[in-house]
């Protein structure tokens, strides 16, 4: 599939038009290396040390949480994209699958972008081009939910191609500054538990 500048998106082909749209949307706000941000590296503010929120909550290595839950993720939906499940297991997986990525972006949504943006107002560009990319993930996994599993593999290949993008450019956007310490306010069970 070409994006609006008709550069060719990784992951889908011309036959997989069900996502199409939201992966050109996507596409569009990252920059062809999956990156859409200057200065998301900011040097540490005052008085913050690595690993440690203002506040003096432990936080260290919440980039590595992050990529590690994005990466169980990734790893369930290749499960569903593999093929070996019957119909009546993959709507139930598939279900599943949803509800874990939406629970995710809901505490990101919710929680951990506003605590971000209220430690580091610079990023509050950054996180409104990462919720919008979870208002087009929602709308593509109401449709897999409601597809028939028979005809669900597009479906499953648009969402893989966003999911990618996405997942790449949030932890390269945001690792620096969860790193440098962001205050847990419930955020991050839902955000890194993935149930």
């Amino acid at each position: 599939m070409a994006s609006p500048n008709g550069d060719q998106v990784a992951g889908i082909d011309q036959n997989h038009s069900a996502g199409d749209k939201h992966v050109a949307a996507i596409n569009q706000s990252h920059s062809p290396d999956g990156d859409h941000v200057a200065g998301v590296d900011q040097p540490l503010a005052a008085g913050t040390s690595r690993g440690i929120s203002p506040g003096g909550d432990r936080v260290a290595a919440l980039s590595r949480q992050l990529a590690e839950a994005h990466q169980e993720l990734r790893r369930r939906l290749a499960d569903l994209r593999s093929g070996r499940l019957q119909a009546a297991d993959l709507r139930t997986h598939c279900l599943a699958f949803c509800t874990a990525l939406t629970t995710h972006h809901q505490g990101e949504d919710g929680g951990l972008f506003a605590a971000l943006a209220r430690e580091r107002p610079d990023l509050e560009p950054t996180i409104g081009k990462l919720v919008e990319d979870h208002v087009l993930i929602t709308g593509l996994l109401t449709r897999i939910t409601e597809a028939d599993p028979a005809a669900i593999g597009p479906e499953l290949d648009g969402l893989a191609a966003i999911m990618e993008s996405h997942f790449r450019y949030e932890e390269r956007a945001l690792s620096a500054a969860l790193d440098a310490g962001v205050r847990d306010t419930g955020w991050s069970d839902p955000v890194l538990r993935l149930r």
